[in-house]
């Protein structure tokens, strides 16, 4: 899984940075950003069923078999935006949504003076947007 990882890494940090031409999107604005409830992650143990991942032919018994590991978790929180579209008619806009840790692994800081974002695709979804203000929540 982490060699599949390294493949896809290279490949978008060999792809160019979005131009404002890319990302401008006419007629919207975002008026505020924000988060509402804490935004703080853990560690947590998750059994994992392995049933899947063992032989299960005709005349051999079924085995229980799990593993336990350590996964990410997250608590409850909703990302919220106020959108203005000043155009006349519904547009539909796309939400990305990154995350961004302030540590790595080693509990060092990261520095990204270096413009070398070590971001990760959290969220993506698409919205109608009215004419007018929008007030936009997606719950995590």
């Amino acid at each position: 899984h982490k060699y599949m990882d390294n493949i896809f890494k290279e490949h978008k940090d060999s792809l160019h940075p979005y131009t404002h031409k890319d990302l401008d999107f006419g007629g919207v604005s975002v008026e505020s950003l924000g988060v509402e409830g804490e935004l703080k992650t853990y560690f947590e143990n998750y059994e994992f069923d392995l049933r899947n991942a063992v032989d299960s032919a005709a005349g051999i018994e079924e085995v229980e078999i799990h593993a336990n590991v350590h996964r990410l978790n997250h608590n409850d929180f909703s990302f919220v935006a106020d959108v203005n579209n000043n155009n006349d008619n519904e547009v539909l806009g796309t939400f990305r949504v990154y995350l961004c840790p302030q540590y790595d692994n080693n509990g060092e800081q990261f520095d990204y003076s270096n413009g070398h974002w070590h971001c990760i695709e959290m969220d993506k979804f698409w919205k109608k947007l009215s004419p007018g203000g929008n007030h936009i929540v997606r719950k995590s």
